[in-house]
């Protein structure tokens, strides 16, 4: 079944969106930075009317352990459509394949190689956010834990023994620290044996899908790591919702393909639940009502409006602008308002481990006296 799989399968029964493909092509393990170069590349040659298989043949270079690039190569010297081998080859997700079809049907191949290249370049932008919101508190935390082991280890035993000795009653942080000791002494088997059970218990428990929905869903209802995911969030779905329907898909088919390509298993069920209400010819702005962890009232008034109005499409660019504005500017203001907050709680460490030694400088300046 070789020179190109006997025109792989007669283009698949002449395509239907090139219908189920093998089995045997398990999903490509390739990060979403290098489909990020890749689809840049591709846009950025394909501006300059390089054909795609003189760019694919760079990229092989580049990426010498992409052997789907080759594969890829040789399905476009045979004649297929890139849409066509990328799904083939998983070199992207559903919303990257459905853009690339869309805009091979539409005559613009480049504009949709740009819109797949920056979906992917706002997923790592995200991720890089992310990191970055979360990296100095992550430092700050790592320093409070080590000064933490450092005083229960080296610091609080001696000063217990030193309050002891001068017959100074302690102050509530060793009496606590002393009780744990005496505990972890005492029954160190069994705090093990319970830790571990536990850690095993709660692993098991995330394993099902049922326990990870519920989760993700108790994490939209958390004070600020909520309002983030939510941001985040919306910012896609506007966007994505913005490029399908520009490219004339379907609302229903669009909800679809954004499920598909979800990770979050909340988000993923309500956009299917919203596609299910589509189906029954439910407006979109009444399916979004049905999600009010997610959609506010912002959103479902913006885009009630355009339905009323015949201009759905504006009105769904415009809030994938106004999201993209917030979500920076919420960006900005986590990022000022964290630093101050972790320097807080560092203070209050080092303020206990003062406060615990005062007593005893106190009985000393006494005694000296």
């Amino acid at each position: 079944m070789k020179p190109s799989q006997i025109d792989k399968i007669r283009f698949r029964k002449r395509n239907p969106f090139f219908q189920k493909l093998e089995d045997e092509n398990l999903p490509s393990k390739m990060k979403d930075k290098t489909r990020k170069e890749i689809f840049y590349t591709l846009y950025t040659f394909g501006e300059r009317n390089i054909p795609f298989y003189k760019t694919l043949e760079m990229l092989e270079r580049e990426f010498p352990k992409e052997v789907v690039l080759s594969e890829i190569k040789k399905d476009i010297l045979n004649g297929f459509p890139l849409s066509y081998s990328m799904k083939e080859h998983r070199v992207g997700d559903e919303f990257a394949q459905t853009t690339l079809l869309m805009g091979e049907e539409g005559g613009d191949l480049t504009k949709a190689l740009r819109t797949v290249f920056e979906y992917y370049r706002d997923k790592e932008k995200i991720k890089e956010e992310l990191l970055k919101i979360s990296l100095y508190p992550l430092l700050v935390c790592m320093n409070i834990i080590l000064l933490l082991f450092f005083s229960m280890y080296s610091i609080f035993p001696g000063l217990i023994s030193m309050y002891h000795s001068a017959k100074v009653p302690l102050p509530l942080i060793l009496k606590n620290f002393e009780r744990f000791e005496n505990l972890f002494r005492f029954h160190r088997g069994s705090i093990w044996v319970i830790i571990t059970t536990i850690f095993f218990a709660v692993s098991s428990y995330f394993q099902k899908e049922s326990a990870r929905y519920q989760w993700n869903k108790f994490r939209l209802k958390l004070p600020l790591l909520g309002h983030l995911y939510r941001r985040f969030f919306l910012k896609n779905f506007m966007w994505r919702l913005s490029v399908l329907n520009t490219a004339g898909i379907k609302i229903k088919q669009s909800l679809h393909i954004m499920a598909e390509v979800e990770e979050n298993s909340y988000f993923k069920q309500s956009l299917c639940e919203m596609e299910r209400e589509i189906e029954k010819g439910i407006a979109l702005s009444r399916a979004m009502e049905g999600q009010n962890l997610i959609f506010s009232k912002r959103e479902v008034s913006y885009i009630r409006q355009g339905e009323e109005s015949g201009a759905l499409k504006d009105n769904i660019c415009a809030m994938a602008i106004m999201h993209e504005r917030d979500t920076e500017r919420f960006i900005s203001r986590l990022s000022a308002y964290g630093q101050p907050i972790m320097i807080v709680f560092l203070g209050l460490l080092v303020a206990g481990v003062a406060f615990s030694v005062m007593p005893l400088i106190n009985m000393t300046d006494l005694y000296m006296d």
